[in-house]
């Protein structure tokens, strides 16, 4: 059975000693796409949570499995500043 708590390694990872260190670099255990193309301060929250609040007034809190992984699940968006985004 393959073990899924680790972050995978790049194929390329064996020639870490001749290749840049990208190739030797680990990969995200999970990943989530902010919905805003202005400047934004994201954090770990409460829960297995990540916040992430945004120059254009927009606020974004995602969740994710500590256990699995992979793509985290948007769960709140609001507009602080009450603009139309």
């Amino acid at each position: 059975m393959k073990d899924d708590s680790k972050n995978r390694h790049s194929s390329l990872s064996f020639m870490k000693e001749i290749l840049p260190s990208y190739f030797s670099s680990e990969w995200s255990f999970a990943s989530f796409h902010i919905q805003s193309e202005s400047r934004c301060i994201v954090c770990f929250g409460q829960d297995d949570s990540i916040i992430a609040v945004c120059a254009d007034g927009m606020y974004y809190k995602y969740s994710f499995d500590s256990n699995k992984g992979g793509e985290c699940k948007l769960e709140v968006t609001e507009n602080f500043l009450g603009k139309a985004s």
